[in-house]
């Protein structure tokens, strides 16, 4: 996960690219988003974004993840970028939250057959000045 500047680039990609390690400070009142790069999909694989929020400081962001675990004639590897507007801040300590649930399944074509969730939690602490 990674905290950047808006204008850093064109695409969630690109600004991902330009992020390096940066955790801030940032200029308070500077348009910032977080983007989280997901591990890489397989072709029947579903990605879905189910909450975004904020508490206060803290920014909430769940996410889940369909595997399937059978065998495949073919494939295309994609990775996801999920980027959240986090918009122009005041100045302050923040907290980026993100959960990500993946759940298996075997049937090709069929995710909403997907069991054994298991749950990674991330968290980045970054500063606004």
């Amino acid at each position: 996960m990674v905290i950047v500047r808006r204008d850093a680039g064109a695409s969630p990609d690109s600004r991902y690219a330009h992020a390096g390690s940066r955790h801030g400070p940032f200029p308070a009142g500077t348009p910032l988003v977080a983007i989280l790069r997901c591990e890489e999909l397989a072709s029947p694989d579903e990605f879905a974004v189910t909450e975004s929020s904020r508490h206060n400081r803290t920014f909430l962001l769940n996410v889940e993840r369909r595997r399937y675990k059978g065998s495949l004639a073919a494939n295309v590897v994609t990775v996801a970028f999920v980027e959240l507007d986090l918009g122009p801040l005041d100045a302050g300590d923040y907290e980026l939250v993100a959960q990500v649930t993946t759940l298996e399944f075997d049937e090709y074509e069929r995710p909403e057959r997907a069991r054994n969730p298991s749950r990674r939690e991330h968290r980045l602490a970054f500063q606004v000045r």
